[in-house]
Parts: structure tokens; C-alpha cells; sequence
């Protein structure tokens, strides 16, 4: 998706405004999209990509949404792993909360820079040569906010970084536009 798409959704986001629209879907279906494109992504980087998901994830929320915010996170996977590592997608629903978790064996986020991961327009490594603008995180945590969830750095070892992402699985909690 463009900069100017994500700028739009982050504006509306801020305002209350992101057009949700909620359906009953397999959470699961949307995992396994989000790993065919990982594989495509890293195709040439010998990445090994894991999945610890159950088999049916039924989940009531904005399914693009949900699927926009999953990607940004698997994207990451694959562009800040090392040659040969490992991604790990593990998913778990407890009564109406769904969590989603994203790691992999790149560097780590250094812990002085962990709280700004969420900020626009930051970049960790602040290295160029990573295609991106900044914007996949903190456009990840708003829909995740919309969904009556949260995104959050789980995990960030020097091996070993995982974002988690809690999502209400009933529409109950969406925000109204």
C-alpha cells in the first residue's frame, strides 16, 4: 500500500474515523495468506516460516483491517531477519480475545530505542537501505486499538524480536465510525 494510503488511514484513525466494517471470518485463512507472502518476500533469504495456529480462529472484525495489520507485521519479519533465520506466527484464543505473535531471529530492537518503535516515521536502525517509510508499526497498534485490542514488543533479544497483537475476536468492542 502506498504512503499516501497509510497517511489517510492514520489521519482517520486519529479522528475516530476508520471505516470498520465487521464480518465473521477464520482469522486462520488470513494468517496463511499473510505466510504465503512472507515466503514470496523472503524467497533467496533460506528463511524457515513457522506456524503454531489453531486450526479454525473464528473472529468478528474489519477482515482487510485485521489482514493489513498482520501483514505489516510479517513484512517486518522479513525484512529485518537475518540469512537463514527463523519466523515463528503463533496465534491463541482464550474466551474473546484472540493474541497473534510475530517473532524472528533479526537483531533485536536495542532497549533504548524499544519505546519509539510505535512512533511515526521511526526506524529503529535508522539503515536506508530497508525499503519502508516508518509507518507499518504505528498504523499496526491503531487498527489493533480499533478492535478493542492492543500491539505491543513482546519480546526483543539480541537473537529474538516478537510483537503480539490482542484482538477482541467479538465486533462488540469495534469503534464506530
Amino acid at each position: 500500500s502506498s504512503v499516501a494510503e497509510n497517511l489517510l488511514l492514520l489521519s482517520r484513525a486519529d479522528t475516530g474515523r476508520l471505516p470498520l466494517r465487521a464480518r465473521e471470518f477464520d482469522l486462520r485463512k488470513v494468517l496463511e495468506g499473510s505466510l504465503e507472502d512472507a515466503r514470496v518476500l523472503g524467497a533467496g533469504r533460506n528463511l524457515q516460516i513457522e506456524t503454531n495456529v489453531p486450526e479454525m480462529l473464528p473472529m468478528n472484525g474489519d477482515r482487510e483491517m485485521i489482514s493489513l495489520t498482520v501483514q505489516n507485521l510479517v513484512e517486518n519479519a522479513v525484512k529485518y531477519n537475518r540469512l537463514g533465520g527463523k519466523i515463528l506466527v503463533s496465534a491463541e484464543k482464550h474466551d474473546h480475545v484472540v493474541q497473534i505473535c510475530v517473532g524472528n531471529n533479526g537483531l533485536g530492537i536495542p532497549p533504548n530505542q524499544a519505546p519509539h518503535v510505535f512512533k511515526r516515521f521511526y526506524r529503529a536502525r535508522g539503515d536506508e537501505q530497508t525499503p519502508g517509510h516508518g509507518l507499518g508499526l504505528s498504523i499496526a497498534r491503531e487498527l489493533a486499538r480499533a478492535h478493542g485490542g492492543d500491539l505491543t514488543l513482546a519480546t526483543s533479544r539480541p537473537d529474538w524480536t516478537e510483537f503480539c497483537l490482542r484482538l477482541s475476536a467479538s465486533s462488540v468492542h469495534l469503534q464506530t465510525v
